[in-house]
């Protein structure tokens, strides 16, 4: 499990399949888009970067900088038979 958050996550959805993916890309790419969206804090990206999986533990991991959203929703398909 990821943390206190995620196991009271994963005891709140019991009664589901409960999946936990792990959604990253380089640092670059996060900042990139960061700023190509305009509605973010330009920074934000990089002060989280080595914290948002910090302890994660899941059941797919992906890396959106390789495979187009359509493509990481493929696999999470095929992965968990949905």
């Amino acid at each position: 499990m990821l943390n206190d958050e995620a196991d009271e996550y994963a005891s709140l959805l019991s009664s589901f399949d409960l999946h936990f993916i792990g959604v990253s890309a380089p640092l670059e790419i996060l900042e990139a888009r960061e700023r190509k969206r305009g509605d973010r804090v330009v920074g934000l990206a990089r002060g989280q970067f080595d914290l948002v999986h910090k302890g994660g533990s899941y059941d797919l991991e992906m890396n959106t900088s390789e495979k187009l959203p359509a493509e990481c929703a493929m696999e999470i398909i095929k992965k968990f038979n949905l």
